[in-house]
């Protein structure tokens, strides 16, 4: 009796691994297979497109729209031109530049100390319109510090952006300038 059981056991754990080896191939197929594509085109009544070394550009008129159809990577909607966009999203962490501006609020002179900063910085002063009032660059190498005559400007607020080309990154201050 003890064989019979035995035996049953045997043919259930053999009947449950074909069961999961069916199914892990069912999907492996699955997952191999693209059942459905979205294509980007449009059947519309009038319009024309064109193609060129810098672009292309398509149009068409009276199409409605009806409903919109999406997946992680494509979306679908009915009468009207879509792009295929990817958007990437780099999250870059420079290191935060330590600058010294003073004094704030500036009457003549305002100073800007480098510390321990390298590389090489373009500073740009704007006005609150964002016209670019001077602009100027440095090497931090050969100089740590920087006066900028603010004489010539009228009393109110600027703002001076320094970009570090290097890195490609920037700071912005808010500069209050009185007599």
């Amino acid at each position: 009796m003890k064989y019979i059981y035995e035996h049953i056991e045997v043919r259930k754990r053999l009947k449950e691994r074909k069961v999961v080896l069916l199914c892990s191939l069912f999907s492996l197929l699955c997952m191999l297979s693209n059942a459905q594509s979205f294509t980007a085109s449009v059947i519309g009544s009038t319009g024309a497109s064109t193609n060129s070394s810098g672009g292309s550009m398509a149009w068409t008129i009276g199409e409605m729209m009806t409903t919109t159809y999406s997946s992680p990577d494509h979306f679908f909607t009915q009468g009207f031109h879509q792009p295929e966009v990817k958007v990437t999203l780099e999250v870059k962490n420079y290191p935060v530049e330590s600058f010294s501006i003073y004094p704030n609020p500036v009457t003549d002179r305002l100073s800007i100390d480098f510390g321990r900063a390298e590389g090489n910085y373009a500073i740009y002063i704007y006005d609150m319109f964002g016209n670019v009032l001077k602009s100027m660059s440095l090497i931090t190498s050969t100089q740590k510090q920087l006066n900028i005559s603010f004489k010539e400007f009228a009393d109110g607020i600027y703002l001076i952006t320094i970009l570090n080309t290097k890195e490609n990154s920037r700071s912005s201050y808010k500069i209050n300038k009185s007599e």
